[in-house]
């Protein structure tokens, strides 16, 4: 090989490795094995997976849990706008029902995103209190919409 002008020669191509796809065809089961436990490489760990539990609470959570809490939020935001901000009664549900798509696209995401289950469902239970709460005291004080 002649040399690049800076002097170096460029690099050999690298020689067919154990991991690669032709060799382990090549391979039998036992050389397999033995090459696994030989390599330098050390071993990835298995990827953890979502448990059956947690996959269901989080699904709870993400869609009959987070109707719950978008309709609350809702009709709160409704009774807020048209009581507390003059804003006539349909303009106030209408801008809150089209503000519920993004509640609730945003409440589906953190659920998944958050770590801890016990967190989300105090969080949601909570949330639920204050605005289900809410909502009813401003229905027996203002009434309809």
């Amino acid at each position: 090989m002649r040399p690049d002008r800076f002097g170096s020669r460029p690099p050999a191509p690298p020689a067919d490795p154990v991991g690669s796809p032709a060799a382990r065809l090549a391979m039998t089961r036992a050389e397999m094995a033995r090459s696994d436990r030989t390599s330098p490489l050390p071993r990835q760990k298995a990827a953890k997976g979502i448990s059956r539990g947690n996959l269901a609470a989080r699904l709870l959570a993400a869609i009959p849990a987070n109707y719950l809490l978008t309709s609350l939020a809702t009709a709160a935001l409704a009774r807020l706008l048209a009581q507390g901000l003059g804003v006539p009664p349909v303009e106030a549900s209408e801008s809150a029902t089209l503000l519920s798509f993004a509640v609730f696209a945003v409440l589906a995401i953190v659920v998944f995103s958050v770590r801890s289950i016990a967190r989300l469902w105090i969080g949601f239970v909570l949330a639920a209190a204050v605005m289900g709460g809410w909502l009813w005291l401003s229905l027996e004080t203002g009434g309809r919409l």
